[in-house]
């Protein structure tokens, strides 16, 4: 399975982070949970309905990417140690199987606003190998939306899913 939200599509890296972990914060303002890739709220889609319009038949393969793009996401967790673990992940057609594209735990600070971290151990998943991923930076659009931008792809966003 192709990627389109993660490695580097749905990284926002981020420069100058800390050396230092953040203090620990109240796990109660944590946006945790899944979150599902929204390719027409992202700004990559313009790109992509600009490179099928080259294509023989524009529509299906808008289509196409369109429900790739619908089974990938983000999820964020705490480990056993209170670090944010971000995965980036995709859905097989069957909608069960699921392949880690990218995870990383995080020292991570996060408020009402936003989610700023930094990675701590190794990366892990099938795009690990080779990622120049270092830290990420969400912003909260809404209580079940939150944004990143990617320096190569534009801001990119996700809602929370059951």
């Amino acid at each position: 399975m192709r990627s389109l939200s993660c490695v580097p599509f749905a990284l926002a890296l981020v420069s100058g982070c800390s050396t230092t972990d953040p203090p620990p914060v109240a796990t109660e303002s944590a946006p945790l949970g899944r979150y599902a890739f929204v390719l027409e709220e992202s700004d990559v889609f313009a790109k992509i309905q600009a490179g099928c319009q080259k294509e023989k038949e524009p529509k299906a393969c808008l289509a196409g990417i369109a429900d790739e793009a619908g089974r990938e996401g983000i999820r964020l967790s705490l480990d056993a140690d209170g670090h944010l673990v971000w995965t980036s992940y995709g859905l097989e057609p069957d909608g069960k199987t699921e392949t880690v594209f990218l995870e990383a735990t995080l020292a991570a600070h996060w408020d009402a606003a936003k989610v700023d971290g930094r990675v701590v151990g190794a990366l892990r998943g099938r795009d690990a190998q080779g990622s120049d991923f270092v830290g990420l930076s969400l912003v909260r659009v809404d209580d079940h939306t939150v944004a990143m931008v990617d320096p190569r792809k534009g801001r990119l966003v996700f809602r929370k899913t059951p």
